[in-house]
């Protein structure tokens, strides 16, 4: 059966790999190695439930963002220009037209995961 993801799941993802990121600084200088290593067992199962649940999603725009926001761990600013920079009004809107729409399809992709498929 498969894992049904949850925001809060992926919130605790999203801050758990900041962690880890963090750890990896702290590891390269010999401290905290033991502890690295075992967030990066648990980051490795993390992304490999979140592209399984992804790819089960139809929509192509919706697989796009999860991608982005928990896969590459972008922050939102960045997400919204690689999902809409090719449009002709994209600087002059891109703080409310397009930021809505990203977060419109953010929480349209979140309740397509939790949809039996």
């Amino acid at each position: 059966m498969q894992e049904v993801l949850t925001k809060e799941y992926l919130t605790s993802y999203l801050d758990k790999l900041s962690y880890y990121k963090f750890l990896c600084i702290k590891a390269r200088r010999g401290k905290r190695i033991e502890e690295a290593k075992e967030f990066k067992t648990y980051i490795l199962k993390a992304q490999s439930i979140i592209k399984q649940s992804i790819s089960n999603i139809n929509k192509e725009d919706f697989r796009k963002i999860l991608t982005i926001r928990y896969i590459y761990s972008f922050k939102w600013r960045r997400v919204i220009t690689l999902l809409f920079k090719d449009e002709p009004d994209f600087e002059d809107k891109k703080d409310y037209k397009y930021r809505d729409k990203a977060f419109y399809w953010h929480r349209q992709a979140l309740k397509a995961l939790k949809r039996p498929n």
